[in-house]
C-alpha cells in the first residue's frame, strides 16, 4: 500500500532486544511499500527519532529501558498524532492499556509478519476514521491465534 502520490509507510522499529529489532528490519524492508527509517532500543531514543523522522508508522515494544513503550507512545501521540504506533508485546494484559496511551493497534510479538503487515497497511487505509477490529479471521473464516485490535478514536 503506497500514499497517493506513491510514497512508501515509513517506520520506526522499536525495541531492545536487537535481534528481534533486526528480523523485524529485515523482513520489512523487503516490502516494496514500507521504508524502516530507524530503529530505537529505547523509550527516549523512540521519543527523539519520532520527532525527527516523523514516521507514518512505530513499531513499539512496551518493556524498554528508562521510559516504557506506553509511555513513550503517549509522548509521540501527543506531538504527532497522525503516527499510528502499533504496540507489540507478549504482555496480553497491557492491551487495554495501550488504548489509554494513544496506541493505534495492539500486536502479539508472537504474530505472523503477515498479521504485522497487515496492521501496519491497516493503520494506513484507516487514517482518520474510527474503527475497531477485534479477532480478525483467515481465509477459512476462522479466528487468527493472535488478535489485532485496532484502537483508533478510543484515546
Amino acid at each position: 500500500m503506497f500514499f497517493a502520490g506513491g510514497e512508501p509507510v515509513r517506520l520506526l522499529i522499536v525495541d531492545d532486544n536487537n535481534e528481534y529489532r533486526k528480523y523485524l528490519r529485515r523482513v520489512l524492508s523487503a516490502e516494496e511499500d514500507l521504508i524502516v527509517e530507524n530503529e530505537a532500543s529505547d523509550g527516549e531514543g523512540a521519543v527523539l527519532l519520532a520527532q525527527q523522522l516523523k514516521p507514518d508508522v512505530i513499531l513499539m515494544d512496551v518493556n524498554l529501558p528508562g521510559i516504557d513503550g506506553l509511555n513513550a507512545t503517549r509522548r509521540i501521540k501527543e506531538q504527532l498524532t497522525r503516527t499510528a504506533v502499533i504496540i507489540l508485546s507478549n504482555d496480553e494484559t497491557c492491551r487495554d492499556t495501550a488504548a489509554s496511551f494513544g496506541a493505534d493497534a495492539f500486536l502479539s510479538k508472537s504474530s505472523s509478519l503477515s498479521e504485522i503487515l497487515a496492521a501496519i497497511r491497516r493503520t494506513q487505509s484507516n487514517r482518520g476514521e474510527h474503527e475497531s477490529l477485534s479477532k480478525p479471521t483467515d481465509s477459512k473464516g476462522k479466528g487468527v491465534a493472535l488478535t489485532v485490535l485496532l484502537l483508533l478514536g478510543m484515546v
